[in-house]
């Protein structure tokens, strides 16, 4: 693994000075979960301990340097599954025991770009995630900027977050909807 990790450094430092964050993207997609941890912790991500990460997982909005995956943070004992996308153009904070089902988003911000459209939108704006403890986001969720989500809470699949859910809750639907 030590090789494989070495390997994996060398290539994304030529390869980030060149294309930048896209090009830790694709090594992400091919990497196993050790070598992708070891290259998130590499460029600034704060991951704890006995932590899976499902290859693929997609970065958007990394900053640029050293420093690209700064705004992630992992705490002990999770599982993040295939195909996630985590949108760092703002902090995602990720607690201890939480499970992220395989293709959740986590998207920090919103940015209408030149669109002139008919409602009121602000032209860019983001804000932290937060997952707490102990927290099981089930397959193809999508969580939006500020959201947080409380401790011991489940969020059932296909759901979508846009606003905080208490602690101890379960939720589910689009718009997510406690219903319990």
């Amino acid at each position: 693994m030590l090789l494989l990790n070495l390997i994996v450094l060398i290539l994304s430092r030529i390869l980030s000075l060149i294309y930048g964050y896209e090009a830790l993207n694709l090594l992400l997609k091919f990497t196993p979960s050790r070598s992708s941890i070891f290259l998130l912790k590499n460029y600034g991500a704060v991951i704890g301990k006995r932590v899976t990460i499902q290859s693929p997982l997609i970065i958007h909005n990394g900053k640029k340097g050293k420093g690209m995956y700064q705004n992630l943070v992992i705490g002990d004992d999770c599982y993040i599954g295939r195909d996630c996308i985590f949108d760092l153009k703002d902090i995602i904070k990720i607690g201890d025991r939480v499970t992220i089902s395989h293709r959740a988003i986590l998207n920090t911000h919103t940015d209408k770009g030149k669109a002139n459209i008919a409602v009121e939108l602000n032209n860019k704006s983001s804000s932290q995630i937060n997952i707490e403890n102990d927290v099981y986001i089930g397959t193809n969720v999508t969580i939006l900027q500020g959201v947080t989500i409380g401790k011991q809470s489940l969020v059932g699949a296909k759901s979508l977050v846009s606003k905080n859910l208490p602690e101890g809750s379960k939720s589910y639907g689009v718009p997510a909807k406690i219903i319990s």
